[in-house]
């Protein structure tokens, strides 16, 4: 079996692939805390945070790759909005209880 390295000629990650990897982390750091402080949704500051560097990257790219990437930005943030809810962690705690009792 062989396995194939991510990049050929290259032992590690590019800088910009570093970068955007941090930035993504920070994004996603930030939108946590503006949720816990207060009180926003991290979907919807991930989605805003989202809206900005698409609508930057109409400058610099394509806009049929600009399309594509708006289709994942938004399907991703649909999740977040979703699942992670400000409420999520008390209800999860609540229905724990419920059950327990029984």
């Amino acid at each position: 079996m062989r396995v194939l390295p991510l990049r050929r000629g290259r032992s590690g990650p590019s800088a910009r692939r570093v970068l955007a990897a941090v930035f993504a982390v920070a994004r996603g750091v930030v939108a946590l805390f503006l949720q816990r402080q207060r009180g926003w949704s991290a979907g919807t500051v991930q989605l805003a945070c989202d809206a900005v560097i698409v609508a930057a990257a109409f400058a610099l790219v394509e806009p049929s790759r600009v399309i594509y990437s708006i289709v994942s930005a938004v399907m991703v943030n649909l999740v977040l909005l979703w699942n992670h809810r400000p409420d999520a962690q008390l209800l999860s705690h609540v229905k724990t209880a419920f059950v327990a009792r029984r």
